[in-house]
């Protein structure tokens, strides 16, 4: 009998023990990386994957994106491939492959060209059992020739075949996405831009989606289109044609893809948070489903260095809205996201500072600032600084990251904490007012109490006209 009593024991602790490991490994619920800064995959690479679409296959997540990182750090619109990425938390990215590229594109014609390309979106075909990507695509030196260019992979993570570039049913093929229903039935919505006026078309595709067949819907001038679905409602997320600058979005309802169309309604900020629209991810888990608007934040002195807002939707009743978060926690295995712990913020323009001789600094209001203020320094060269003295509250090992504010006579600041450099330089030159946030790692403090952070002047970016360092915040991530 005692034995008996102890196998079962020994069977309740091994049970116990398995369920408990099966928690630990389905306990998927991560912070994502920060919105505005540079994200590195798995390798400790820079993510660079721009105008980003995403598609779930079982349970990996694959994203889709244009190479906008260059040799020369400069400004350029052009083509250079779509790079894939792949995750199963939605934080932790793998470099697949660089699935298409300029030269897919230039295979076979007599003169190869450069070319203008973005918004890559891929889905998939239960008939064909193909996965079949759309992307806008036009000759750099020809801007009224704008079409969709197709490409077709039996793989998700490809590589791709180019099938050619094709007009749709409005003509001029702009700012686009694909959507696939539950039926199957698939659409190509796009910004249109045929003879001077520019709409938002729906073209449902072929059955095999090699093609377009028909238009189903006309929607008056917006740009770079997403759509998702839930309880049976059609969501159309839009931006305003306004360039690189950031602007207010707003989305459109339904309950056919063939409408009628609600009116608009903003979505989001007056910027959107400072990016424009790129795809939606849907997050269907164990518990519930989550929708997580994705954007582009802009930086138009080098696309390269743009950066990416992801922010869980909300809905209130058929209303969808987005509040601003630095970063959230997702769970990919109940579809559920939270808010993550938040950073301690010290406000520049609130902080003890001190300048290098001859050099000065001043506060200054901005309303797209954390606190609606930032903190100027004026440099006169290399090697002036700029120090902030902050209290730290407890010891610990903190992530440190940093806000600040681009402009055309910034300079290339090194950040130091008590005389050791921390992280990488970070240039602030912008040919516009853009708001990057640094992420410059990780400090352990061994002790609580006043710390030196000093921002010195190491670079001149070759475009800039002076030596000014705009600092909005420092925040410190236990």
């Amino acid at each position: 009998m005692r034995r008996a009593v102890a196998v079962c024991l020994v069977c309740l602790f091994i049970c116990a023990t398995c369920f408990y490991s099966m928690t630990e490994v389905f306990a998927a619920s991560v912070p994502t990386q920060f919105n505005g800064e540079t994200w590195y995959d798995t390798a400790g690479n820079v993510i660079d994957c721009h105008n980003q679409s995403f598609i779930k296959v079982g349970n990996t997540y694959y994203m889709f994106g244009v190479i906008r990182r260059n040799e020369t750090q400069t400004y350029d619109n052009f083509f250079r491939g779509v790079n894939c990425y792949s995750s199963t938390d939605l934080v932790n990215w793998t470099f697949e492959r660089t699935v298409l590229t300029a030269d897919d594109i230039n295979a076979g014609l007599a003169n190869p060209r450069v070319w203008v390309a973005g918004r890559p979106k891929v889905i998939y075909n239960d008939l064909t059992q193909q996965y079949v990507m759309y992307f806008k695509c036009r000759p750099k030196d020809k801007g009224s020739d704008r079409k969709f260019a197709l490409s077709t992979s039996s793989t998700v993570d490809g590589p791709y075949t180019f099938q050619g570039r094709h007009l749709p049913t409005g003509g001029g093929f702009g700012d686009s996405t694909l959507f696939k229903d539950d039926d199957g039935t698939a659409y190509v919505i796009y910004s249109n831009l045929q003879g001077g006026t520019r709409t938002t078309r729906i073209d449902q595709l072929s059955n095999d989606y090699l093609s377009v067949s028909h238009n189903v819907a006309v929607i008056n001038k917006r740009e770079a289109p997403n759509v998702f679905k839930k309880d049976g409602i059609y969501y159309l997320i839009t931006s305003g044609a306004s360039g690189w600058s950031p602007n207010q979005a707003k989305y459109y309802t339904a309950t056919s893809m063939a409408g009628p169309w609600s009116a608009a309604k903003n979505f989001g900020n007056a910027t959107t948070y400072h990016s424009q629209s790129s795809d939606v991810i849907v997050v269907q888990g164990t518990s519930k489903t989550s929708y997580i608007f994705c954007g582009d934040r802009w930086d138009s002195s080098y696309l390269g260095n743009s950066t990416h807002v992801w922010l869980p939707i909300k809905f209130n009743g058929s209303n969808i809205y987005i509040d601003w978060y630095e970063r959230f926690n997702i769970d990919t295995q109940t579809g559920e996201w939270s808010q993550a712990e938040p950073g301690i913020k010290y406000e520049c323009e609130s902080l003890a500072t001190n300048v290098s001789a001859g050099d000065s600094e001043s506060d200054l209001t901005d309303s797209n600032c954390s606190n609606g203020a930032f903190n100027k320094f004026i440099g006169n060269a290399l090697n002036d600084y700029v120090e902030f003295t902050v209290n730290v509250a407890a010891a610990g090992t903190y992530t440190v990251r940093v806000g600040g504010k681009s402009g055309r006579a910034r300079g290339v600041y090194q950040m130091s904490i008590d005389g050791t450099d921390q992280g990488e330089r970070v240039d602030l030159h912008g040919n516009g007012n853009t708001y990057p946030v640094a992420n410059l790692g990780q400090v352990t403090f061994a002790s609580p109490g006043s710390k030196t952070f000093r921002f010195t002047i190491v670079d001149q970016n070759p475009s800039s006209t002076g030596y000014t360092l705009s600092l909005d915040y420092i925040a410190l991530y236990p």
